[in-house]
C-alpha cells in the first residue's frame, strides 16, 4: 500500500510453499543443517586472534533517535555542510549501520559532505513496536517518515543487500526528493538466495534462535555457505572485527538476534519479483557496484536485473569480492563512487 505507482505483476508467479508443505520442509532442513553442523563442529577450532583497533569516526559518532509510527529509530549523522546533496546510508541484513564505518572513512564523511547512517527496524539500536511491518515497503515507509522529520527534502541513497532493497522502495515513494542511488549486491526479481528460504522456514521453528547462536560460536561453521561464507573473499575477515560487531551481539542478546530474524521473516519474495516493474517508476542516476564472486546474488543475473533501472549510469563489477565487498574493500568501493556523488 506504500507504493506511490500502481506497479504491473510479474507475468511469472511464484508457487507458495502450502503451510504444511513449508513446516514439514523446514523440519527436514533443520534436521539436515544439524547434522551437517555436529560434524563440521567437532574439527572445529575455537579460539581466535583478536587486534584491537582505535575506533573509527562512524562509531565515536553520537547516535540520536527520531520517532516514526512504529519505530524509535537511531542514526548517526556526520557533518553539517549543505554544500552537496546528504547520503543516506541503509544497510543490510543481519548487520547494522557500523557496517559502513570503513566506507565512511574512505569517503571522508562529515568532511564535504554530510552523511545520515540508520539502523533498520529489527537491528542495532533502532526500537520497534509490536505493530511494525517489517516488509521492505514498510521499512522504506519508515524510513521516508524519519527522514521527513528531519527535515532532508533531498538526498541520495547509499545500500547494499537488504538495505539496497529497501533503498530502491524509498526512491519509488519518495519520488523527486532521491537524487541519486549507489547500490551493492543486493535482492533480484526471480532469484532466491542459497540457504535464505531455509533459514526463514527454520527461524519460525521453536528453539531455533537458540541453537543458531550457540552454532555461531563455532568458526568453521561461519566460514561455511550456511553462514558467512558467501560474503567474503578472505574468509578470516568473519573473525575479526566482523565477529565482534555483529556476530558476538547475536549470539549473547536474544533481542539482537530476534530482531534480525524479524527482518529475515520480513523478505517477501513475491514483492521481489516486482522490483523490475518498480525499477521503471525510478527515474534518479543509479551506479551499481557488485562483488563479481558473489554466490547470494551472482554477478550475471544482477547486471541484467540492473540494467532495467532506466538511469542505470554504471555497473561496476569487482573481482574477488562477494556479498560483504564494502566491509572488505572500502577503499575501492570509495574510488568508484567518488566521481558519481
Amino acid at each position: 500500500r506504500h507504493l506511490s505507482r500502481q506497479v504491473a505483476m510479474p507475468t511469472k508467479k511464484r508457487a507458495p510453499p502450502q503451510p504444511s508443505e513449508a513446516f514439514t520442509c523446514g523440519r527436514i532442513t533443520w534436521v539436515i543443517v544439524l547434522t551437517i553442523s555436529v560434524v563440521i563442529m567437532l574439527a572445529a577450532p575455537t579460539s581466535r586472534k583478536v587486534i584491537p583497533t582505535p575506533p573509527t569516526a562512524l562509531e565515536l559518532t553520537p547516535v540520536s533517535f527520531v520517532q516514526t509510527p512504529t519505530a524509535r529509530v537511531a542514526y548517526r549523522i556526520m557533518g553539517t555542510s549543505l554544500d552537496k546533496t546528504p547520503l543516506v546510508f541503509i544497510h543490510g541484513w543481519p548487520l547494522n549501520s557500523l557496517t559502513w564505518r570503513g566506507l565512511a572513512a574512505e569517503l571522508k564523511c562529515g568532511e564535504e559532505q554530510k552523511c545520515i547512517f540508520f539502523d533498520t527496524p529489527g537491528a542495532g539500536l533502532t526500537e520497534v513496536t509490536n505493530t511494525h511491518n517489517y516488509r521492505f515497503t514498510s521499512q522504506a515507509a519508515t524510513f521516508k517518515h524519519a527522514l521527513d522529520t528531519l527535515k532532508v527534502p533531498k538526498f541520495s541513497l547509499v545500500a547494499f543487500n537488504t538495505g539496497a532493497s529497501v533503498a530502491r522502495c524509498l526512491a519509488n515513494i519518495a519520488q523527486g526528493k532521491v537524487e541519486k542511488m549507489v547500490i551493492f549486491n543486493t535482492e533480484i526479481s526471480y532469484h532466491i538466495p542459497p540457504w535464505i528460504k531455509e533459514y526463514q522456514y527454520l527461524s519460525l521453528l521453536p528453539g531455533f534462535s537458540t541453537t543458531l547462536s550457540f552454532l555461531m560460536g563455532f568458526p568453521t561453521l561461519l566460514r561455511s555457505p550456511l553462514m558467512f561464507g558467501g560474503c567474503f573473499h578472505n574468509q578470516d575477515l568473519i573473525m575479526g572485527e566482523f565477529f565482534d560487531y555483529y556476530v558476538n551481539p547475536m549470539r549473547y542478546n536474544e533481542h539482537v538476534l530476534a530482531g534480525q530474524l524479524k527482518i529475515l521473516q520480513g523478505i517477501d519474495w513475491s514483492l521481489v519479483d516486482t522490483f523490475e516493474f518498480m525499477h521503471k517508476n525510478i527515474t534518479c542516476p543509479v551506479l551499481a557496484i557488485w562483488g563479481a564472486d558473489d554466490p547470494t546474488f551472482p554477478v550475471s543475473p544482477g547486471r541484467q536485473h540492473m540494467h532495467t533501472l532506466p538511469n542505470l549510469v554504471k555497473f561496476h563489477e569487482i573481482p574477488h569480492r562477494k556479498l560483504f565487498l564494502h566491509e572488505e574493500d572500502p577503499a575501492q568501493c570509495a574510488q568508484l563512487m567518488r566521481p558519481f556523488i
